[in-house]
């Protein structure tokens, strides 16, 4: 249990990590959406 709530807990950061730097690339491009 303790490994599958770790893995989770770094999903979910990498996927958050992941999400910010789209946004922050797409923002920082002109006319992106």
């Amino acid at each position: 249990l303790v490994y599958a709530l770790t893995w989770y807990g770094m999903a979910l950061m990498l996927a958050g990590a992941a999400i910010y730097i789209l946004r922050g690339r797409r923002t920082s491009r002109p006319g992106g959406e």
